[in-house]
């Protein structure tokens, strides 16, 4: 597409999706574009990423973006904007009343241009979903977005992920952010450089918040110590449903206290913690945990290194142990790995998945399942009438 071309999609509002993922625009096709978009009635999701504007750039479509009254989804990542651009960006976001969701991502604002767009999203009325990963703001620019998640009122889901190095001290100002906070649902803070400290904070923030629904911890050094944190504010939190802490450093000391806690958490749905440098002993505390554990549906723990690194002899014990463990949940679907259908070895674990696949895709009441059940039960598959394969079931007691 020529640039005439696209310039005259946007004057005769003929899209409603246009893509100029690295479109190259020069600067004057930049100030031209951007003012067509102010009065363009019909763009809903644009993308501009990768086109490295520059804080010019960005002032050209803040401008646009105070008049565009139809934008809904809008990607700016990796535009090289820097503070000065956020600077720019901060009253066009203060104005708009549209906008849902907004990538950020890759522009080199630093703790300045934190500062403007926190500004900003204390006024915003619009904005639900909002990405600023690698943005390099640290410890400073967290304060800056803390302080912000204290007044909005929109955010559901934030990313600040990868290259924002917040540290034990970002940490520190988010934990009394999410204790005010009262709309977020979704927080990406993996590749944070948290450590066991900056865990601390947040297990208090958990400890109080009542709606983070999803929360990504991955690769933030947390160690066992993080581990025990974070064990004891899943004891008392009510309302998370999706945890991802791989690659944390938990080792057989830091899954011990989360299998514990696991024996007690009655909210989460889903909780990730391959790749965190344990061995049988931690699978040991963890299939321990599903025996009590009446709601996790996804337990990835299995990474195919982990179970291809184990001697037959081991792979026997480990199919024993989750077997045992398995026989009396009827929740876990997925370990995270391929392996349990592939190795023979593992049928028995395997055979325990599928069953409890069939009973959450079909309409049976879980009510004729007991929490302790003695007998080991031939699973049927409810191709028929549930009311008939219950009664089966139920005979077989």
């Amino acid at each position: 597409m020529t640039f005439q071309e696209l310039l005259n999609s946007v004057k005769d509002n003929s899209v409603t999706i246009l893509n100029c993922k690295r479109f190259n625009f020069d600067k004057g096709q930049a100030e031209l574009f951007f003012d067509a978009l102010k009065n363009n009635t019909s763009i809903i999701f644009l993308d501009l990423s990768k086109n490295n504007f520059g804080p010019k750039g960005a002032e050209f479509f803040a401008a646009a973006l105070k008049e565009n009254k139809t934008l809904k989804k809008l990607d700016l990542s990796k535009n090289n904007f820097g503070p000065k651009g956020a600077e720019f960006f901060a009253p066009a976001l203060k104005e708009n009343k549209t906008l849902k969701k907004l990538d950020l991502s890759k522009n080199k604002f630093g703790p300045e241009g934190a500062e403007f767009l926190a500004d900003a999203l204390k006024e915003n009325e619009s904005l639900e979903k909002l990405d600023l990963s690698k943005n390099k703001f640290g410890p400073k620019g967290a304060k800056f977005l803390a302080d912000a998640l204290k007044e909005n009122k929109t955010l559901e889901k934030l990313e600040l992920s990868s290259g924002n190095n917040f540290g034990p001290e970002g940490a520190e100002f988010l934990d009394d952010a999410l204790k005010k906070n009262k709309t977020l649902e979704k927080l990406d803070l993996s590749w944070n450089n948290l450590g066991w400290e900056g865990a601390k904070f947040l297990a208090d923030a958990l400890k109080e918040n009542k709606t983070l629904k999803e929360m990504n911890l991955a690769f933030n050094y947390l160690g066992h110590k993080g581990g025990e944190f974070l064990a004891d504010a899943l004891k008392e939190n009510k309302t998370l449903k999706k945890l991802y802490l791989p690659c944390n450093n938990f080792g057989n000391k830091g899954l011990e206290f989360l299998a514990d806690a696991l024996k007690e958490n009655k909210g989460l749905k889903e909780i990730v913690l391959k790749s965190n440098n344990f061995g049988n002993k931690g699978l040991g505390f963890l299939a321990e945990s599903i025996k009590y554990n009446k709601g996790l549906i996804s337990l990835d723990v299995f990474s195919s290194d982990l179970l291809l690194s184990t001697s037959s002899l081991e792979d026997k014990e480990m199919n024993k142990t989750w077997s045992e463990a398995l026989k009396n949940n009827f929740t876990i679907t997925n370990f995270g790995s391929s392996m349990f259908v592939k190795e023979p070895i593992y049928t028995s674990v395997y055979s325990y998945l599928t069953r409890n696949k069939e009973i959450s895709s079909s309409t049976l009441s879980l009510e004729l399942f007991k929490a302790h059940m003695s007998q080991e039960i031939q699973w049927v598959r409810p191709s028929l009438d549930p009311k008939y394969v219950m009664y089966d079931l139920y005979e077989n007691y």
